[in-house]
């Protein structure tokens, strides 16, 4: 059961024994080894516009519109063919019953949000796009930020484990670093959520560099492109806005 309350205060919140530690300890494991694929065998499968796969670092944009040199990721999801390197089999393999049983879980939050807030927001996901973001941060000088300070445009994203710290959390001006045990997710609130809840903080987060290389992995929830929104708009019409607006910050 999701705390809903602790999710409308604090914009996160923890559900425990929510994912198998051996899946998710085999995703990380397979995705280091596909990340350790040459530039030139990665290419291959390169994630195409509105499609699943791999993109280098560089190519996604940040706040400013300034291309973010940091990290290189896989994304993974529904209703686009999935690439996925065959020079990894297992990664493949292990990333897809790790994507299914994260899109059970957030439907299940969603729905235990909608029992405790009155709200019907669960069902605009079904048939949504739920990418799963599998994201590999480069080695970097211990406390330089790797990715600014920012607010999700999603209704929930599950921050389903990473193989180093690294992710920290803003809550009243200050930051700390969430305590996540194995097979535990965190559920951070996104500007959609707000939508629906006009009570609710969405959740401030960044990355910043430990020791070491960092491969973390997330779901992003939101309502399907058409699904109208409170303020009258699209789904679609509010992410491009929105990413619009960043950008140009």
């Amino acid at each position: 059961m999701i705390d809903a309350d602790c999710l409308q205060t604090h914009g996160y919140v923890r559900i425990d024994a929510a994912i198998e530690s051996q899946l998710i300890q085999s995703v990380l494991a397979s995705a280091q080894k596909a990340f350790d694929l040459s530039p030139d065998i990665k290419a291959k499968y390169l994630r195409s516009n509105g499609g699943y796969g791999y993109t280098p670092p560089g190519i996604e944009r940040v706040v400013g519109n300034v291309p973010d040199p940091n990290r290189e990721f896989w994304d993974i999801g529904q209703g686009s063919p999935n690439l996925f390197p065959d020079e990894v089999g297992e990664f493949g393999n292990s990333a897809i019953k790790l994507h299914a049983q994260l899109m059970e879980l957030a439907y299940d939050a969603l729905r235990g949000l909608d029992r405790s807030w009155g709200t019907t927001i669960a069902p605009l996901v079904l048939d949504s796009r739920m990418p799963m973001r599998v994201s590999k941060y480069r080695e970097a000088p211990e406390g330089e930020i790797l990715f600014p300070r920012h607010r999700d445009f999603s209704l929930i994203t599950l921050f389903a484990g990473s193989d180093n710290q690294g992710v920290e959390f803003e809550c009243q001006g200050r930051w700390f670093r969430p305590d996540q045990p194995s097979g535990s997710v965190l559920v951070g609130a996104g500007t959609l959520l707000k939508q629906y809840r006009p009570q609710l903080k969405p959740l401030p987060h960044r990355i910043v560099a430990v020791p070491g290389n960092r491969t973390s992995i997330v779901l992003f929830t939101e309502p399907r492109p058409e699904v109208r929104l409170p303020n009258g708009q699209s789904t679609s019409d509010y992410i491009s806005a929105l990413m619009a607006r960043v950008r140009q910050e």
